[in-house]
């Protein structure tokens, strides 16, 4: 794991005293800079992750730098700290986190896992897109307005948070109690979650854990709000699992910084995912058809396999092959080859079994792998592709032998000791060629 390069930019001894403690235990090094020309060489000299500005002075050159990075592409994203009196606009505007004075250990660490983190999917979202920087995507989240759910009991508290927010173009759900935020929470998938502590019967804390634990809101980021004095509630909600809190009463320009900050982590994460999945699809699916690609298959076939092998189960293999493709490229093109082979596909995947395999094997030949199939059940699901295919009404397929679209399928089912990837392709492939040679539109087994 590698160490990360904090810069901070200051003169207060206590303040970085206070930062040297939260980092000490952590992959973090952090350089200090009390002067602009000692920053312009730190900054020359190492790869800086994270620049933190102390702009107590108002005409300090912290403030200036604070400015100057603003303009810069790609900048390094920048902690302000300072006191809420310090805090203007232009410091919420700019800056990507806030700090603030007298520094807490607790919330400085949370504070730098926080911008470290976004740091981080940051970087891996520039790796996916490297060479293509004019689509990567902004960061924020996917919606075009993001969704905000407010959790709290008081009726007042809820419609200050709303008023609070009511610049950020959010869409704004509210609940009472934690029941009521779970159900809205898993049906409507909010982008953040602002949850009070004190909650009637269940509390935030275990709201909060029932929130991370349900499929599909383990990465929506939740902000505690507590009244409650002293580090041990504030612990608590982080073991719970929240991302952030705010201690009562939250400062307007506070909260506008923690949202905005875990606003544009959700969004960073959730685009990450969304370039993951692409990039997955294209590793392992054919392009033309939507099938698994010859990789995958093999890949797949050779796990199948293994589990067949292991729980005592039989293994179908279906190897199919388009009659007289060429024939029909060449009368008709290769534009209407391809929607023969895209509907072709089609017609397998609908015959098959959500736990087969459908790949598109190579050319116009394609393969269907069936688990925990026998002889007989892997017949029966190659009768009906083979019918679904030849009772398909394909363009121009009154051209072709016997005024149809046809295909030969080969088949092979391995026995509970298995066989491998190998020999069960080439019996599947052998009662293929046996399928050609007997008229074709015909199913063999070997």
């Amino acid at each position: 794991m590698r160490e990360y390069q904090i810069v901070m930019a200051g003169r207060d001894e206590a303040c970085i005293n206070a930062v040297k403690n939260c980092v000490a235990d952590e992959n973090m090094h952090l350089l200090v800079a009390p002067t602009r020309e000692s920053h312009e060489q730190l900054t020359a000299r190492h790869e800086i992750d994270l620049l933190m500005l102390d702009i107590s002075i108002p005409d300090g050159f912290e403030r200036q730098l604070l400015r100057e990075t603003k303009a810069k592409p790609g900048k390094v994203p920048v902690i302000v700290v300072a006191s809420l009196a310090d805090l203007d606009q232009e410091a919420c505007q700019i800056a990507d986190e806030f700090l603030s004075k007298p520094i807490v250990p607790l919330e400085c660490n949370v504070r730098l896992k926080s911008v470290l983190g976004l740091k981080k999917l940051n970087d891996c979202l520039a790796e996916y897109t490297k060479g293509d920087e004019e689509d990567m995507p902004a960061a924020g989240p996917l919606r075009d307005r993001p969704r905000i759910l407010i959790v709290d009991d008081s009726r007042f508290e809820r419609m200050l948070f709303m008023h609070m927010l009511a610049e950020n173009d959010s869409e704004i759900l509210t609940a009472a109690d934690g029941e009521e935020a779970l159900t809205l929470a898993e049906k409507l998938v909010p982008d953040l979650i602002i949850l009070d502590v004190v909650l009637p019967g269940m509390d935030g804390y275990e709201v909060c854990g029932h929130l991370k634990s349900m499929t599909g809101l383990e990465n929506v980021p939740v902000l505690m709000v507590t009244a409650l004095e002293g580090t041990e509630a504030r612990l608590k909600g982080l073991e719970y699992g929240a991302d952030d809190y705010l201690k009562k009463p939250v400062s307007d320009k506070e909260l506008q910084l923690r949202v905005r900050s875990l606003l544009k982590r959700k969004g960073m994460h959730d685009r990450l995912l969304e370039k993951y999945w692409t990039a997955r699809q294209q590793a392992t699916l054919d392009s033309l058809t939507g099938l698994a690609n010859h990789g995958f298959f093999q890949k797949h076939l050779a796990e199948e396999l293994e589990r067949a092998r292991r729980f005592g189960e039989p293994l179908g293999l279906l190897m199919i092959d388009v009659d007289s493709f060429k024939q029909y490229n060449d009368l008709n093109g290769h534009p209407a080859g391809d929607v023969v082979l895209k509907t072709i596909a089609r017609l397998i995947r609908e015959a098959i079994w959500t736990s087969d395999l459908a790949a598109r094997y190579g050319g116009e030949e394609f393969a269907v792998i069936l688990p925990r199939t026998d002889r007989k059940g892997t017949l029966v699901t190659a009768g009906k592709i083979l019918r679904a295919v030849f009772e398909h009404d394909f363009p121009h397929g009154e051209k072709q032998p016997g005024g149809r679209v046809t295909i030969s399928i080969g088949a092979a089912a391995a026995p509970p000791e298995g066989a491998d990837p190998e020999r069960l392709v080439t019996a599947a492939d052998e009662a293929l060629y046996e399928a050609k040679g007997d008229g074709k539109n015909c199913v063999k087994i070997s």
